[in-house]
């Protein structure tokens, strides 16, 4: 009983369903059933190689795979192995078109000397070439036009302004690349008196330049009357005239309304929502699509109308088909089974469809739920 549940078992993770009367019979004569089976694992294979040798192309490396198989279940396959010489002869001849021409021995050999003579010439021209454009270079490089000027004060941390432009780093700092001649160069700090000076930057060198900073001098206020208090005027506030605009807001298909994170109304609703003008976020929520959200600006009076169609969450489909197919989905190639990963759809409905050129077509409406996932098995019907 032990051996049957463990051979239910290896077939139950192949999505193969067997029952005890089975099972009894394959420990009974495991030589025939083991037969039968790799004559079904090569049939397999076969068709699904004579599949790929009509679809051609790129589909020749997969076509040999599947012969291959053959081959290794059944070394004696006749058919398997003339397909499969003739593919490999096609995929030579594909590579032989791609690859350059050869050339000859005698005229390699000849073309090596000729080209044992042409490339030491061609390095003393490239040498020559060199040499005339350095030369070039150290005529034509035009004298250094350009000094640095380096900037201390005390106290440091004022502001230094080039030439009537503010700097964004304040003192000691250093300035490259600024053009020989005539800079204006000033300071400011709070506390202290603003300094301004010409200076001369000479090309190619670097200048200094250290301030010492003097303070603001403080004036003594004279000593005043002091006049008679003011009675002070009580002003009178000004009413706040609110001013109010509407929105109108159509949803397919439903959805719990939101505004500044307050639950307003669930759609649909009737008369236009009233708010103050200004602006305003606008949440929509249904439990079985994504969240819309938006920040809208209202003008005094404005009535603005939304039109949301709700996009719907994702969800999975795991599918696994008896023996195989080509899987088309909404109308389009996704892949070949046997697929690995569960497909990830839109929430709703979508048109499955299954191509085995050995049975019949398989074609059915799917319904997708949100956030979860739909497993279907198909076993496909021979012609």
């Amino acid at each position: 009983s032990e051996i049957g549940k463990d051979i239910g078992g290896y077939f139950k993770r192949r999505n193969r369903d067997v029952s005890y009367k089975e099972i009894g019979t394959f420990i009974s004569t495991p030589d025939r059933q083991f037969a039968e089976l790799l004559e079904e694992r090569k049939n397999k294979h076969l068709e699904r190689a004579l599949h790929f040798v009509k679809l051609g192309g790129n589909k020749i490396d997969n076509a040999i795979d599947e012969f291959n198989k053959v081959i290794h279940l059944d070394p004696d396959n006749v058919q398997a192995k003339e397909h499969l010489t003739r593919l490999k002869v096609k995929k030579k001849e594909v590579s032989v078109k791609e690859k350059e021409p050869v050339i000859p021995t005698k005229e390699r050999s000849r073309m090596s000397l000729l080209w044992l003579g042409i490339i030491p010439l061609i390095g003393i021209i490239a040498f020559a070439v060199f040499l005339l454009r350095k030369r070039e270079k150290e005529q034509i490089s035009p004298p250094v036009s350009s000094g640095s000027l380096i900037i201390r004060s005390d106290p440091d941390r004022a502001e230094v302004y080039m030439d009537n432009k503010r700097l964004n780093s304040l003192t000691p700092l250093a300035i490259d690349s600024l053009d020989a001649g005539f800079h204006t160069v000033a300071m400011k700090k709070s506390g202290y008196q603003a300094f301004l000076e010409t200076i001369e930057l000479k090309a190619g060198k670097i200048t200094s330049l250290n301030v010492e900073l003097k303070k603001e001098a403080v004036v003594s206020k004279p000593e005043s009357i002091t006049p008679e208090p003011k009675i002070p005027v009580i002003k009178k506030k000004q009413p706040v005239v609110k001013e109010f605009a509407y929105l109108r807001i159509n949803v397919d298909p439903w959805a719990r309304i939101y505004i500044d994170n307050r639950h307003i109304e669930t759609t649909p609703i009737a008369s236009p929502i009233k708010l103050l003008a200004g602006r305003h976020n606008v949440r929509l929520e249904n439990p079985n699509f994504k969240v819309w959200k938006k920040t809208i600006a209202f003008r005094p009076k404005e009535t603005r109308t939304l039109d949301v169609k709700l996009e719907p969450f994702d969800g999975f489909l795991k599918l696994t088909v008896e023996p195989w197919a080509d899987v088309y989905i909404d109308g389009k190639y996704y892949e070949t089974t046997p697929i690995a990963r569960p497909v990830k759809l839109s929430a709703g409905q979508h048109t499955l469809k299954l191509i085995n050129p050995s049975f019949k077509q398989f074609e059915q409406v799917i319904n997708i739920p949100p956030k979860k996932m739909l497993k279907k098995h198909v076993v496909l019907t021979a012609k």
